[in-house]
């Protein structure tokens, strides 16, 4: 400092425009001040200061600290560090300040000079660092490049339990997991290189001796590393608890097969899980739009598909359907289901569409193995019928073949030896009669047998039956009969007549020592689906009613669940064959009817038989005769008529007996050669008679081929069994449908009533 420092122009220019505050001062009197000094200590004027005590400037508190000073500045006249002092202002207030001295000589006489400057806003902000530092829930850390710490705010001890103390009086190393040791100190390498706002994260023990994982951003400056450490433990488990959670959905949904899916109904545009991807097989390049989702769907179902979602679009409802589609990656087909809901805005307008897509192939494949094994075991079921069936027929037919057999050779006995064989004839011919009866049951059974149906009034089925069945229960069952309300169905009278009567009979065995049986005509209304006696369902709706109730010995559970079982019966043996009942069945289904059984053990049972009313006429188709007309009644003819039978001995014997009647008789043995013989023919054909199943061609189509080049051919069919070609034979109408076994005299009448009526 200058020995002259207030003579030197200079020096004054200076301190007059320091922004410090300077005072000098001599012997404890103000000297000068500059005006930084003015405004720092209030003054007007520096009148208001020159000449007073430097004492009346400072603190008492700090009176005897600032004598010392003073004393070492005039007497050793040395420089004394700076202090933090409170300093009082011209109208008494008080501040603190950082204030420097120094010695120097003032206009030849030894004078301090001081220089203050005023900290309170510095202090205030010191003071507000030092709060945050003590408040932060952060933990705050400053320490050398030597890993000494220098300073630790309260969080340490709020996150870890150790005091601040504990923690400073070992390196931080010491609390740190030993995994992360080796890679803190790489860390910290990079510091050193200047690479600041390192951020890293590792574990420190806890007092307790759990493990808290830090998350810390780091900076060094010169020698000085300042850190902040952030406790993540928690943060970290969620996020562990997230992928752990993410990972199971994600492998639950490869193994189930099972994505899921978010569509964004505004921007046309779905986002969805890898597993959705995988199962769809398409990558990113696939579009991921609705159009993108309808081409993987197959093309039978794709329009099906866009229909079904735009209904669901314009109702909001729930998306819920399986279908096929087509992986674009390998062309494999694949089974899907997907279920999904859309959410809306608060207009209710559908904005998202968010579900899930399950491959379904294996269960679809599965579900049509399970159903093929059902087959197969339904099938193995009715082979196992039929084999008893099969066994039970083979029975009677042996019986019967052995009486033709017999009774030919004797009636070849008799013929030979000139006596007229006339009673095994009739033997012959009864036993022909039982072997058809015995067909028609079979057939009925299964429910093939041609039926002549037309129309026919309940009560006259019932009439037809009722003194038969008078005779057959006897004196000790009242038959009692009642129309309640009479009803017309399109019907083979003949094989429901044959139905009521099984089930009469039935009824009269249920009562041994006698009751009454009651058959009631009559409707009834079916309000519900319900399950019949052969588990078959019946759908809602008004039914003719044929109803046989008896007041007989009932059955049990077993027996009802059995009833219909061919062969299955509970009469005693040789007392019933066990294929009445399911005979009944037969033909009722046959007419699309339903049975009803209610039965309880020493009770009775009532048996209703459902059948559709009447809608419309029945076609023409004749039933056979039950006896012959007498042969002064047979008419005969001279029409040309071309028969078809491919078994020889049929053929031989109808064409026989029609010429012997005077007709032209065309034969052919199948239908190619009948259509041969039609083109050979110049003449007319009046009518064609011919089986309904041929090689080849069959007896239907053989007639539609024939009335193409000759209209108006009359037509009549004979078959025995003929269930596929039923429905071709109502496509060459008018026709007349025979039933095999016919004989001669009954097919003679019914070829000339067709000729002549047409019926």
């Amino acid at each position: 400092m200058s020995e002259h420092a207030g003579e030197d122009d200079g020096y004054r220019a200076i301190v007059e425009r320091s922004p410090d505050a300077i005072l000098l001062h001599a012997q404890g009197r103000v000297l000068y001040v500059n005006p930084a000094a003015l405004r720092l200590l209030g003054a007007q004027e520096p009148a208001q200061l020159v000449g007073r005590s430097v004492l009346e400037v400072v603190h008492p508190a700090y009176h005897a600290t600032i004598k010392e000073r003073m004393r070492a500045g005039y007497e050793e006249s040395k420089e004394v560090p700076p202090i933090v002092e409170r300093l009082v202002r011209v109208d008494g207030t008080h501040f603190e300040a950082e204030v420097y001295a120094a010695p120097l000589t003032w206009r030849g006489q030894p004078a301090v000079q001081v220089v203050a400057r005023d900290i309170t806003d510095r202090r205030r902000a010191e003071e507000e660092r030092h709060r945050l530092f003590q408040m932060s829930v952060d933990l705050l850390l400053v320490s050398g490049r030597n890993g000494r710490v220098r300073q630790l705010n309260p969080a340490w001890t709020r996150t870890l339990g150790w005091t601040l103390d504990e923690l400073m009086a070992q390196p931080l190393m010491a609390f740190m997991h030993p995994d992360d040791v080796e890679r803190t100190r790489a860390l910290g390498d990079q510091l050193e290189e200047g690479r600041n706002l390192v951020v890293f994260e590792n574990r420190y023990r806890t007092r307790e001796g759990a493990w808290r994982w830090i998350s810390w951003s780091a900076a060094q400056e010169g020698e000085v590393i300042f850190a902040v450490g952030r406790d993540v433990t928690e943060r970290r488990a969620a996020l562990e608890a997230l992928q752990e959670s993410e990972y199971f959905l994600r492998e639950s949904q490869r193994v189930a097969r099972l994505g899921s899916f978010v569509f964004d109904v505004v921007a046309d545009r779905w986002t969805a899980s890898p597993v959705l991807d995988e199962i769809l097989g398409i990558d990113a390049a696939h579009p991921h739009t609705l159009a993108g989702w309808l081409a993987l769907v197959a093309d039978a179902e794709r329009e099906a598909m866009r229909e079904y979602y735009a209904g669901l679009l314009a109702s909001h409802g729930r998306f819920d359907r399986e279908f096929p589609i087509l992986r674009p990656q390998d062309g494999t087909p694949r089974w899907v289901h997907c279920k999904a809901e859309f959410t809306g805005g608060a207009d209710g307008m559908p904005l998202r569409m968010v579900g899930t897509l399950q491959d379904i192939t294996d269960r679809r494949r599965a579900e049509a193995e399970q159903r093929l094994l059902t087959e197969q075991l339904h099938q193995a079921q009715k082979m196992e019928t039929v084999g008893r069936l099969a066994g039970g027929v083979a029975h009677d037919f042996n019986n019967i073949l052995c009486a033709i057999e017999g009774y030919t050779e004797m009636a070849l006995q008799e013929a030979t030896t000139g006596q007229a064989p006339l009673e095994a004839l009739r033997i012959i011919h009864d036993s022909t009669v039982r072997a058809a009866a015995l067909t028609r049951q079979l057939l009925a059974f299964s429910r093939h047998q041609p039926m002549a149906a037309r129309p026919v009034a309940l009560s006259t089925i019932v009439g037809a039956v009722e003194e038969l069945l008078r005779r057959s229960v006897g004196e000790r069952v009242k038959l009692a009969v009642h129309i309640d309300q009479d009803a017309t169905v399109v019907a083979d009278a003949n094989q429901l007549e044959n139905a009521v009567v099984n089930l009469g009979v039935n009824a009269r065995d249920a009562m041994p020592e006698g009751g009454v049986l009651e058959i009631r005509v009559g409707q009834r209304e079916v309000t519900s689906p319900q399950t019949d006696a052969g588990h078959g369902t019946i759908p809602p709706g008004t039914w003719a009613l044929i109803r046989v109730r008896d007041s007989g010995t009932g059955m049990t559970e077993e027996a009802r669940r059995r009833l219909f079982e061919p062969f299955f019966t509970t009469k005693e043996r040789g007392q019933g064959t066990g294929l009445g009942l399911p005979l009944v069945y037969g033909v009722v289904r046959q007419h699309q009817g339903h049975v009803l059984v209610d039965t309880q053990a020493g009770v009775g049972t009532t048996v209703d038989i459902l059948l559709p009313p009447a809608s419309g006429p029945a076609p023409a188709v004749a039933a056979p005769a039950s006896s012959p007309p007498p042969d002064d009644e047979l008419r005969g003819g001279t029409e040309t008529i071309l028969l078809v039978e491919d078994e020889p001995s049929i053929l031989k014997l109808v064409a026989r007996s029609l010429a012997a009647l005077g007709y032209r008789v065309l034969c052919a043995a199948d239908g190619a050669e009948a259509l041969e013989v039609s083109r050979a023919e110049p003449g007319a054909i009046d009518l064609l008679l011919s089986d309904v199943v041929l090689p080849g061609r069959s007896g239907p189509q053989v007639a539609a081929e024939l009335r193409l080049a000759r209209p108006g051919l009359q037509v009549v069919f004979m078959s025995g069994y003929a269930p596929d070609a039923l429905d071709d034979i109502r496509l060459v109408q008018p026709a007349l449908l025979l039933e095999k076994p016919i004989g001669p005299t009954v097919l003679a009448q019914r070829i000339r009533d067709w000729l002549d009526h047409g019926r």
